[in-house]
C-alpha cells in the first residue's frame, strides 16, 4: 500500500523485546511487593503542618536509598499539574486584585473577579496538561481522571 507505515520497525527483534518487557515486568512486581509487605517504612502520612502548609514530600528517602509515599486520602493529586508555580500564582493574584481593585474601586468586586479568573486559568492549564498528557501516553482523555 503507498503511505503505509508499518507499526514495528524493520530489523526490529520482536523476542528480544519481550524478554526485556518481561524482566522489566518481574523487577517492578518485586519492587511493589516488597513495598505491600514493608508499608509501613514506605507508605507514610503527612504531618499536621505538612497538609496545612501544603509542603511537597521532601527527598530525604531518596538520600537514604530507598523511595516512600504518602498517603493521599482525599485523592488531592491534581495538584501534580502546578507543581513550583505557587509564588507566581500568589503574584499573580495580587497583581489581578490590585488591577480590579483600581479598576472597580471596591474589593469585594476584586476579591471575586480575581477569583474567578484565577480558577478559569487554572481549569484551562488543567486541560491543556491532560491534551499534553494524552497525547503523550497516547492514552484517550476519556481515561484521564
Amino acid at each position: 500500500m503507498p503511505g503505509f507505515n508499518p507499526t514495528v520497525p524493520r530489523g526490529l527483534n520482536v523476542d528480544v523485546l519481550e524478554h526485556s518487557r518481561r524482566g522489566l515486568s518481574k523487577a517492578l512486581k518485586i519492587y511493589i511487593e516488597q513495598i505491600v509487605a514493608n508499608s509501613t517504612r514506605y507508605i507514610q502520612t503527612k504531618t499536621s503542618v505538612q497538609r496545612f502548609l501544603g509542603l511537597p514530600p521532601s527527598d530525604i528517602g531518596t538520600l537514604k536509598g530507598f523511595s516512600y509515599f504518602y498517603r493521599d486520602p482525599r485523592m488531592g493529586f491534581q495538584n501534580l499539574f502546578l507543581p513550583g508555580l505557587d509564588f507566581h500564582f500568589m503574584e499573580f493574584r495580587i497583581l489581578a486584585f490590585f488591577f480590579w481593585q483600581s479598576t472597580t474601586g471596591n474589593p469585594f468586586f476584586s476579591f471575586v473577579f480575581t477569583y474567578l479568573i484565577e480558577n478559569a486559568l487554572i481549569w484551562f492549564r488543567s486541560l491543556l496538561a491532560s491534551r499534553n498528557l494524552s497525547t503523550k501516553t497516547m492514552i484517550d482523555q476519556r481515561f484521564l481522571i
